[in-house]
């Protein structure tokens, strides 16, 4: 967090923003612009306009990026709640693209 990469949130509060799309996503892991995602594991959208870019992004991660084991950036094995979001989901990092 201490460098100038360019950090972005997906989803919005509430996980019903589209934005990005998973296809936005692509064009970004294609481009170089895009490595890391940090992908939870929580609840479905609470607004409904949502549910389908998100369930299209996560459905993107998961095939796209590999999860980086926790080990490798000093971070620990999601176990029980105390790994959990606030919002009820384990977060995990992917590596996408090259």
């Amino acid at each position: 967090m201490s460098s100038d990469e360019t950090v972005i949130g997906m989803g919005g509060f509430m996980g019903a923003d589209p934005a990005p799309s998973a296809a936005r996503l692509d064009r970004w892991v294609r481009a170089g612009e895009l490595r890391y995602v940090l992908s939870g594991s929580g609840p479905e959208p609470l607004m409904p306009g949502g549910r389908g870019a998100a369930q299209a992004r996560t459905a993107w991660i998961s095939g796209t990026c590999t999860a980086v084991p926790a080990a490798e950036y000093g971070g620990t094995t999601p176990s029980g709640t105390s790994a959990r979001s606030p919002f009820g989901g384990a977060q995990t990092l992917y590596r996408c693209g090259t």
